[in-house]
């Protein structure tokens, strides 16, 4: 009767114990438990409870011994004893012992979902994925009502890029668990991955209704939020996260929104504190970005600020020895590999397309380097042409540049620059002996593993903008690019004016281009026009942009002569220049997809040649148009030029509807002309590095 009592009395004290921790008075808890082990000390339990406090403390020494005794002195065995004592060696990262703990426990209890899903951590911390992999799969099997697994596995599927998997099992742990703010977030991300911003923002709110201040989910949502062009929304949202958690990622992600809404002086303020918090690689490029469109600043200032981005994070990365053309054969079959997060329908495309191919298959073979998540019609054009298609999305840099030595590229070439989803950093390793850059960024990559830039005469004059590149600059004739437009575009619309009665000048570029000096010329230019009006792509999917509204409102332009459009999906944008009599285009910072939908949509582009690249691409694709009339040498001129277009209106509707037959025959769209003139220079640079293997 003694003991029974003696029992319940201890059954008593601990169940005190534990409503103590669940009042956060943990000292008081430890304090109980103790004097329980004064009367009995071999009692499991009480061992098992003082072990969790002792993590919780940061003393995992004491806790493994701790539990250890309640192990040793079980009558019987149990599994959370197993499962706590693996946690405790798993944070000391003693992971072959954790996990037999984790396998004692799940041989005790089979259908205790949590030693499944912690041993299933701990195999990932090993990198053993596919071992991860079985023990979530057997979870699932063994607990499919589990939120906890169903959480663990969507997450794994994530880590996997298996976004349709993942999608169900994280919508399925939300339904089984709706207050698990953790799995709405996840469920967020799938959702972004998959290019489904607005499911992706449903369910960060139905994170943030449940914790409203949640720094994470707001961040995220943020970021979530101009992707969908709400960027205006987003700053509301990140001006109250910094208040509370001024972090670099919060400063990074409010640079983003402060450059799309067209502040570039907030945008690179907010990038440099976060570079001094924590510099890491995609923030710095985020800024470097930024910097092009600044066109205070100097250029060679710009330049080096690409070669320290290189000094920092891409020089540690050099091998020691450098590849070398292996079977040096000059005439042999190339293997060229193009990189790319953007082997679908995307502003890239328009121009990688074409090119790859018209490739010709039997003198080069063609490897695809694809590390983006989205796909879609065009990525099946890709993969079916090319000879290999390499999925690198899940490698990291270091995987994916062995990849591309076992493959024996010759010549790798990057499509990306220092956009988002770049890999430089697999560049960085120099895994093949020739290295180009191209297409997607408009400047340096400051990197002198990268041994060229392809460009052309026009965007990079010779002896004009060398000095600013660490890259040789391999300048093709005629012209840098080829351009295919979409399948979809609608047909070419009369000019607009002829119903209006009035001109409408247009420009569909990125409005953060819009810029006080470029405002300041179309204002006047306005003035010239009477009655003339303006449309601009606004910086979110509202039809608004108060920054740019103002600008002209201080050069004395009304509201009612200057229109914005919000963001639209490509083929309402394209539908668009049936609204635009002439397009002009941004002078510190020219358009080049933009101007080549603009022609093809029949509207001509009056342009300004500037001094670099960014600044002249538009003047490379006027002149590859054959459209030479329409490129200005100053700002009077550019006026002038755009003046002219106005004051015939039959003319304008003749070039208009001439123009996509002008194009056609113009070397802009010669797809095999230029993959020809490519491929002719991508011949004599491989046959030059033969003649120095082989002196």
């Amino acid at each position: 009767m003694r003991k029974l009592l003696l029992q319940r009395d201890v059954e008593g004290e601990l169940a005190k114990g534990i409503r103590l921790e669940e009042l956060d008075q943990h000292a008081e808890a430890a304090r109980i438990y103790r004097r329980v082990l004064r009367r009995d000390p071999e009692n499991p339990d009480a061992l098992h409870l003082l072990a969790l406090l002792y993590e919780k403390w940061g003393n995992l020494q004491r806790a493994i011994k701790l539990v250890s005794g309640a192990i040793s002195f079980a009558k019987t065995p149990k599994a959370p004893y197993h499962t706590n004592l693996g946690n405790f060696l798993h944070k000391l990262a003693r992971f072959d012992e954790a996990a037999e703990q984790y396998r004692l426990a799940i041989s005790i209890d089979p259908n205790f979902d949590l030693p499944r899903l912690n041993l299933a951590t701990t195999m990932s911390a090993i990198h053993d994925m596919d071992a991860a992999t079985r023990t979530l799969e057997e979870a699932l099997e063994i607990c499919p009502d589990s939120p906890d697994v169903c959480f663990e596995a969507g997450s794994l599927r994530l880590s996997q890029r298996r976004l349709e998997e993942a999608t169900a099992l994280l919508e399925r742990a939300v339904e089984l668990k709706p207050s698990r703010i953790e799995a709405w977030i996840r469920l967020a991300m799938v959702h972004e991955f998959r290019g489904k911003g607005i499911l992706a923002a449903t369910a960060l709110y139905k994170a943030l209704k449940l914790e409203p201040q949640n720094d994470v989910a707001r961040t995220n949502l943020s970021t979530v939020l101009t992707g969908l062009a709400c960027a205006a929304e987003s700053e509301k949202l990140l001006l109250e996260v910094v208040k509370t958690s001024p972090r670099a990622e919060v400063f990074g992600v409010l640079g983003t929104v402060y450059k799309d809404l067209g502040f570039v002086d907030l945008s690179l303020d907010c990038y440099a504190k976060a570079l001094d918090m924590s510099t890491t690689v995609g923030e710095y490029q985020n800024f470097l970005y930024t910097l092009l469109y600044d066109p205070s600043l100097d250029d060679v200032e710009v330049a080096e600020q690409h070669r320290d981005w290189a000094k920092q994070f891409a020089e540690p990365l050099r091998p020691a020895d450098l590849p070398r053309c292996s079977r040096t054969d000059p005439d042999r079959a190339l293997r060229i590999g193009y990189v790319s997060g953007h082997f679908r329908d995307h502003a890239v495309t328009l121009f990688s397309r074409p090119m790859i191919l018209a490739h010709d298959r039997s003198a080069f073979h063609i490897t695809c380097y694809s590390s983006g998540t989205a796909s879609d019609a065009m990525t099946d054009e890709f993969r079916d042409f090319a000879h290999q298609w390499r999925d690198i999305s899940l490698m990291d840099d270091e995987a994916a540049a062995k990849l591309v030595r076992e493959d024996e590229i010759d010549i790798l070439v990057d499509l990306a620059g220092h956009i988002g989803g770049n890999r430089l950093l697999l560049f960085a390793r120099k895994p093949a002996p020739i290295q180009m850059t191209y297409l997607g960024y408009q400047h340096t990559t400051g990197m002198d593993v990268m041994d060229y830039r392809i460009t052309d005469a026009v965007a990079d004059p010779p002896g004009a903008t060398d000095h600013l590149y660490v890259e040789k600059l391999l300048r093709l004739d005629p012209s840098f690019f080829v351009y295919a437009p979409s399948d979809y575009a609608p047909d070419v619309a009369p000019p607009p004016s002829l119903e209006n009665g009035f001109i409408t000048f247009g420009c569909l570029n990125n409005p953060t281009k819009h810029g006080a000096a470029v405002v300041e010329v179309w204002a006047e230019l306005l003035r010239a026009v009477p009655d003339s009006r303006l449309l601009l792509l606004g910086p979110t999917a509202h039809d608004a942009d108060p920054r740019v509204a103002k600008l002209f409102e201080s050069h004395g332009i009304s509201g009612e002569r200057v229109r914005f459009i919000g963001k639209r999906p490509r083929k309402v944008y394209l539908a668009n220049y049936a609204q635009i009599d002439v397009a002009l285009d941004p002078f510190s910072f020219s358009g080049h997809t933009t101007t080549c939908d603009a022609l093809w949509q029949g509207v001509p582009v009056v342009t300004l040649a500037g001094k670099t690249y960014a600044a002249r691409m538009s003047t490379s694709t006027l002149t590859q148009a054959r459209c030479p009339q329409w490129i200005a040498s100053s700002w009077d001129d550019y006026i002038a030029i755009a003046r002219r277009l106005t004051e015939n209106p039959a003319e304008l509707a003749t070039v208009r509807q001439s123009m996509r037959e002008r194009l056609k025959s113009a070397p802009i769209l010669d797809a095999d002309g230029f993959t020809r003139s490519l491929e002719s220079a991508f011949r004599k640079i491989w046959q030059e590095q033969c003649a120095q293997a082989n002196p």
